[in-house]
């Protein structure tokens, strides 16, 4: 691991996940159920589920990772695996980072 991979993923990452949720949690209405798109580990979600215990939280991603802070199903990339308005809010936050560019 590099000095740089060192100090984003322990200092950078961790610290814009944390404000993030801070901000997050503080929009989610009463009660809401969230889903989050592409959530990778859960970390953002998880943060927000503690500071806003009233929220119900699932995440779906197209990896599933070993380790997960939230329960994670998973997506195919194309159809999310629900209802329609089986959630109140639905989160996107890292996946517009990986779409940028795309052409397809």
């Amino acid at each position: 691991m590099s000095l740089i991979e060192y100090v984003h993923g322990g200092h950078v990452h961790h610290r814009r996940v944390r404000v993030l949720s801070e901000h997050l949690a503080a929009l989610m209405p009463p009660d809401a159920r969230l889903l989050d798109v592409g959530c990778g580990d859960g970390l953002l979600a998880s943060l927000i589920e503690q500071k806003r215990p009233d929220v119900e939280l699932r995440g779906i991603d197209v990896l599933i990772r070993e380790q997960t802070h939230i329960p994670v199903e998973r997506f195919d990339g194309q159809t999310i695996p629900y209802t329609k308005a089986s959630f109140d809010v639905v989160m996107f936050n890292w996946l517009r980072v990986l779409l940028i560019g795309r052409t397809s």
